[in-house]
């Protein structure tokens, strides 16, 4: 995930010690491509899709409201 921002994004603290920190991306874009590294001219193209995943911000997530 690369994230575009002007200073690199500093994530919550872990709710969960030993665990990463829940986190939410904001215009997340996807860009689809062709990696084409793998054609070598032997003959056989292994070429593949890819993608590019690109987000705005990265936040704490909202708090999700359980129903009583």
């Amino acid at each position: 995930m690369k994230i575009a921002a002007p200073v690199q994004p500093v994530p919550p603290a872990s709710k969960i010690p030993g665990y990463p920190p829940a986190v939410t991306f904001t215009d997340v874009t996807l860009t689809p491509y062709v990696d084409s590294q793998r054609c070598k001219g032997s003959g056989k193209c292994r070429a593949r899709q890819a993608w590019s995943i690109r987000a705005g911000a990265m936040t704490e997530p909202a708090a999700v409201k359980q129903a009583a």
